[in-house]
C-alpha cells in the first residue's frame, strides 16, 4: 500500500540534513518539518540543530521561534535540554547581528533557568561562553557578563575543562587568571 514515512524516517533524513552544515540546512529541514503529520521531540531538535548549522543570517531568530512555540504550544513536545542548548548555538554562531543573536542567547538562558524540567548544564555554560567571547566586543561589558556567567558555572557545579577552555579564549590573560582566582 501507500504508506507515508514514519517519524523515525523523518527524523532520519532531519538528522542527515542538519548534520550536513549546507548554507540552507535549517531551511531544509524546516520545510519536512512543515510538512510532518506527526512530529517528535527528536524532530523539533534536529530541526533546530539543523538551524544552528546553517549559514542562515538569522538563525538565531529562526532556532528560537521553534523554541518558543514548544513552550507555548500545548500540543508540541516540550523542550529539553538539548533543545536549549541548540538556540543557544546557533546564537554563538550567528555571523550577523551580533547584538540581536546575543540578546536571544541570554533570553533563552533566562528561559532554561525559569523552567521547572530543565536545568544549565556544562555545554550550556561553554556556548553561552561561547556567545559572550563571539558576539560581544572586547571590553567590559564582555568581561563582566563573562565574570558573571562563570561564577554561576561554578555555583552550580558544573565547571569542565570545555567551560574552561572557553572562559581561557574569551578573555585575556590577566582577566582569566583574575576571574578563575589564580593570582
Amino acid at each position: 500500500g501507500n504508506r507515508s514515512p514514519s517519524v523515525v524516517t523523518h527524523n532520519c533524513v532531519l538528522n542527515v540534513i542538519a548534520s550536513s552544515k549546507l548554507s540552507d540546512s535549517g531551511a531544509r529541514a524546516q520545510a519536512i518539518l512543515d510538512r510532518m503529520e506527526v512530529a517528535d521531540a527528536v524532530s523539533y531538535n534536529t530541526v533546530v540543530k539543523a538551524w544552528a548549522n546553517s549559514g542562515c543570517g538569522d538563525k538565531a531568530m529562526k532556532a528560537r521561534d521553534i523554541l518558543n512555540k514548544m513552550i507555548k504550544r500545548a500540543d508540541m513536545p516540550r523542550p529539553d535540554i538539548f533543545t536549549f542548548n541548540s538556540v543557544l548555538n546557533a546564537c554563538a554562531s550567528s555571523t550577523t547581528d551580533h547584538v540581536g543573536a546575543f540578546q536571544i542567547a541570554m533570553e533563552t538562558f533566562q528561559l532554561m533557568k525559569q523552567s521547572n524540567h530543565v536545568r544549565p548544564n556544562e555545554f550550556t555554560y561553554s556556548t553561552l561562553l561561547k556567545a559572550c567571547a563571539t558576539l560581544l566586543p572586547i571590553g567590559e561589558e564582555r568581561t563582566t557578563l563573562t565574570a558573571q556567567i562563570y561564577s554561576e558555572c561554578e555555583r552550580n557545579g558544573c565547571l569542565s575543562d570545555p567551560v574552561l577552555r572557553m572562559l581561557r579564549s574569551s578573555l585575556s590573560e590577566d582577566e582569566f587568571v583574575h576571574i578563575v582566582g589564580l593570582e
